[in-house]
């Protein structure tokens, strides 16, 4: 069930059978979303070369050395 207030996941068997996978109390998943995708359209940093992903990578692997960007991750899709 999705409404604008909350979402809720119900795994179904049967008559009877219901399980809650999970909910959320203060936003519904589509109100989310919707919330993403805005922040998304309104981005200006958004990278223009090579380097600039290079140097990105750098500066995140530095903050976030357990969730580190392996080098060369983009190699193959970035021209």
């Amino acid at each position: 069930m999705v409404t604008g207030a909350h979402t809720e996941i119900v795994l179904t068997r049967g008559v009877g059978l219901h399980t809650v996978m999970g909910f959320t109390i203060d936003i519904g998943i589509g109100t989310f979303l919707d919330s993403v995708a805005e922040e998304i359209s309104q981005r200006t940093d958004i990278f223009e070369d090579k380097k600039q992903i290079s140097d990105f990578i750098i500066d995140y692997n530095k903050r976030n050395s357990r969730d580190a960007i392996p080098n060369g991750y983009f190699d193959d899709i970035l021209k």
